[in-house]
């Protein structure tokens, strides 16, 4: 029985500031465009679980509203301290029936600097007579300058491992801000994880600071096997958003299969 899953950094309506998209049509900026544009292909993902990244609970409460009524159900967990967006999970409930939620909030500040409030969603979700573990985050962003000791996302990534309780199989999917070299996903690598995407590695998805680069992952562990779905060409200079993609990132997908 196979079932399809996607991620999608959706770009927080919030962080938009226009000089950061010099490529980008001012229309395609516009919250009312990119609103009604991203639900729509959102839908056309048809995917049976979808994790979001950089959504706002107001987005959250009008997508819902609009998938509840193709039969999906979703969960919110808003990043902590004056953050204005957050993740979301939606599962289509004729496939999947949820167990358990678990918010995880990353223990990631210092005493020279506060907690960054990025968070991660747990979900335990039945699938027939099988468990499937479903975490969505959103690392931190830092320099790749910034040494191994002080990156706050391999401090996160090793917190969401830590949290992962038995199931059959787990999912970590999100924007994870690093590339696949990185000791961020080497933490993945060690704790069993395989890539979706590792049969494409010239699949890319954002090109901020005009740099073509894949930070966002669909990771898996388990007795599970995926067939990853290829993603648009974009090159440095590819406008993000635009009229085909109202995001700054592409989404990515995969259906797999119990083994």
């Amino acid at each position: 029985m196979s079932f399809v899953v996607c991620s999608y950094n959706i770009l927080a309506n919030a962080y938009i500031e226009p000089r950061f998209f010099p490529y980008v049509k001012r229309e395609h900026l516009d919250p009312v465009w990119r609103t009604g544009a991203l639900f729509d292909a959102i839908e056309r993902l048809s995917a049976q679980i979808l994790c979001l990244q950089e959504i706002e609970e107001d987005t959250f409460v009008a997508l819902s509203a609009r998938l509840e009524k193709a039969g999906y159900s979703g969960r919110y967990l808003k990043k902590s301290g004056t953050r204005l967006d957050g993740c979301a999970t939606f599962f289509d409930r004729s496939l999947f029936s949820l167990s358990e939620v678990r918010e995880l909030v990353y223990a990631d500040g210092a005493a020279d600097r506060p907690a960054s409030g990025n968070i991660a969603l747990l979900l335990h979700l039945r699938h027939g007579a099988r468990t499937l573990g479903v975490a969505n985050t959103h690392f931190k962003w830092e320099a790749p300058t910034t040494p191994p000791d002080q990156r706050i996302g391999l401090r996160q990534a090793r917190q969401m491992v830590g949290a992962l309780a038995p199931c059959d199989a787990w999912l970590a999917c999100g924007d994870f801000n690093q590339t696949s070299t990185t000791l961020t996903l080497e933490t993945f690598w060690a704790a069993g994880f395989s890539d979706a995407y590792a049969s494409r590695p010239d699949d890319f998805t954002c090109n901020s600071n005009e740099i073509v680069k894949r930070i966002d992952y669909l990771l898996y562990r388990g007795p599970l096997a995926a067939e990853p779905r290829a993603l648009p060409t974009i090159e440095s200079t590819t406008p993000l958003p635009s009229l085909e993609q109202p995001s700054d990132h592409l989404a990515i997908g995969a259906t797999f299969e119990w083994r």
